[in-house]
């Protein structure tokens, strides 16, 4: 090693990146005083904070690192399988009470904050992002989940709603059974700064409250809107008082409200004219006469999802309008031709075309030269000259799932052509032999997950040469004979990858 001392400093800073992430929060505090390059390598690390236990919670009141977090997302904190006791309950209510106080903390350390904390840092760290996401409360007698949701989220607000409302600019309320008309009175007191608002899974939100949220102040900055559950009862109404109010929107998720008609639908599309992303997944009232109005009209759409939504590829005619075009999900539609998607084959980077029984030519696939991510995971109609195309034409590919019950082993020789793939998920590979699997083994050395199911010919000779594939992270050899001859630590020991999950 280099005696120099400032040899480190001509490594690139990805490396340094690489290498600070392996470094403990607290010293990571300390090598922020190296230099200014390590501080602002340093600081983005620092501000985001993820909990999904109460211990971790607690852990982050007493941590050094408390007073940099910008970002705090906290998920199934509250989880208790044995809270129909006592005990289960008193915990609960304890966790509670610790997330209150730590949000209540991190809003309102700015007042709080030394003349030594602000001159390490060049800005007051102010929390921008909360993300609040299943709790899944089991209580059991006269307190039930809802009631104890609706007091968590009422006293959070109650404490800690001013400060939201001067500082969280990104909130997500995700999947909390909470009372429809909580949201609608605190939220709209305490949504001056958002500009993205996440109530995706809350089955109880009413056309009445999104009336409430779209009317007030949150209408003026709103850029990202998610909302949609099973069986929630938002209708065209409130879609309407979207389009009306909302102007500015950018991004919106509506899946799975199926009660909106085509008719709501095609107004959005007239009036929401910068959206860049749209969700109507789950939708069978959306037909080829809305998707026509989007294609039409949402000229700077980059993200378009029509999941089992009620259209054929006639919806589909005019897709060129869409220049910007880079995602596009068409599962379980009636499309029966891909034609139309060559109109975007310059900009189309992610594509999703699962269960469409209609469909049989899947040769168009092959002239959309930039896909980076290409899915037919249950698509049994992937045969030898289809895949032999995409792996001499679809070059930049980086995740590729497909079902190739019908590939032979000389097409998925192949698939070594594709260099850049970091993803490959080949379901049912009953065709696959050691020759092919090995390799695939030797030449795709970027991959992080390969699946290959059914893979029945595939010998314990050849599974050593998984041994090269250096950065993979996930392997799933489901069904076949390899994985039956294998116990887990056998194939630790020929992989010799530490963050290998099986």
């Amino acid at each position: 090693m280099c005696s120099d001392s400032t040899s480190v400093m001509i490594l690139p800073s990805e490396l340094h990146l690489l290498i600070l992430s392996y470094i403990p929060y607290p010293a990571n505090l300390a090598n922020r005083l190296l230099s200014c390059h390590f501080n602002n390598l340093i600081l983005p690390m620092m501000n985001s904070f993820s909990a999904s236990s109460d211990l971790e919670l607690s852990r982050l009141v007493g941590s050094s690192f408390f007073m940099f977090i910008e970002k705090l997302h906290l998920e199934r904190l509250m989880t208790e399988h044995s809270g129909s006791n006592s005990n289960g309950k008193q915990r609960q209510i304890l966790t509670a009470h610790m997330i209150i106080e730590v949000v209540d903390r991190l809003l309102r350390r700015s007042q709080q904050q030394n003349t030594a904390t602000c001159t390490l840092s060049h800005h007051q760290p102010r929390l921008t992002d909360l993300h609040i996401k299943y709790f899944n409360l089991n209580f059991a007698g006269k307190m039930t989940r809802d009631s104890y949701e609706t007091m968590f989220l009422s006293s959070l607000f109650t404490i800690c709603g001013e400060q939201i409302s001067q500082q969280v600019q990104r909130l997500s309320i995700l999947t909390l059974d909470a009372n429809d008309q909580l949201i609608g009175k605190y939220l709209p007191l305490y949504c001056d700064s958002l500009v993205e608002l996440n109530l995706w899974g809350n089955e109880k939100l009413t056309n009445a409250t999104v009336m409430k949220l779209v009317n007030s102040s949150l209408k003026r900055r709103l850029k990202h809107l998610e909302m949609g559950a099973f069986n929630i009862a938002l209708t065209d109404c409130s879609l309407y008082a979207i389009a009306d109010c909302m102007p500015q929107l950018e991004h919106l998720n509506l899946r799975r409200c199926a009660a909106l008609t085509d008719k709501s639908v095609t107004y959005l599309a007239y009036k929401l004219t910068n959206l860049k992303y749209l969700d109507f997944g789950f939708n069978q009232n959306v037909t080829n006469a809305s998707v026509k109005a989007m294609i039409e009209n949402l000229t700077q759409l980059e993200h378009l999802k029509l999941r089992r939504c009620c259209i054929t590829e006639e919806g589909l005619q005019n897709l060129h309008n869409l220049k910007h075009l880079k995602e596009l999900n068409i599962c379980e539609t009636q499309v029966s031709s891909l034609k139309p998607l060559l109109g975007v084959a310059h900009s189309l980077r992610r594509l999703v075309v699962d269960r469409c029984e209609k469909l049989t030519d899947l040769s168009p696939l092959a002239q959309l030269r930039e896909l980076r991510h290409l899915s037919l995971a249950h698509f049994s109609r992937v045969e030898d000259t289809v895949l032999s195309a995409w792996c001499t034409n679809l070059e930049h590919l980086e995740y590729l799932e497909i079902c190739c019950g019908r590939v032979t082993d000389s097409s998925f020789v192949k698939l070594t052509n594709l260099r850049h793939l970091i993803h490959l998920h080949l379901n049912y590979a009953c065709k696959m032999t050691d020759e092919s699997f090995i390799q695939i083994c030797d030449s795709l050395h970027r991959l992080e997950s390969f699946t290959c199911t059914k893979c029945e010919q595939i010998t314990v000779n050849a599974a050593v040469h998984l041994s090269n594939l250096r950065h993979l992270k996930d392997l799933d050899l489901t069904s076949g004979n390899l994985r039956k001859r294998l116990f887990d630590d056998q194939l630790k020991f020929f992989l010799r990858i530490p963050q290998l999950k099986l």
